[in-house]
């Protein structure tokens, strides 16, 4: 069988783009991971109290089965599924 197409994941595996990081820094802006997990605090904290601890914990699980399924099966999570493990 003759190879057809190759591809390759671009952004953040051959091309780290983190290059507005340093200037959120400077403006006094969160990272964008910290940005994410405020987010979803505020909007739980605003339906009930909410501890960031909880959120910080719900992303960090929800972050290694992401990169287990990625790395193990060469599965990339659409946005809607990792949020949905960090809700649940």
């Amino acid at each position: 069988m003759a190879i057809k197409a190759i591809t390759f994941d671009l952004w953040d595996t051959l091309i780290d783009d983190e290059t507005d990081e340093p200037k959120r820094k400077a403006q006094g802006l969160r990272s964008k991971p910290d940005e994410r997990r405020h987010l979803v605090w505020e909007a739980l904290n605003a339906i009930e109290p909410t501890d960031m601890a909880a959120v910080e914990l719900a992303y960090a699980t929800a972050d290694a089965a992401f990169r287990t399924v990625w790395h193990d099966q060469h599965i990339t999570w659409e946005i809607a599924d990792r949020l949905r493990v960090v809700l649940n």
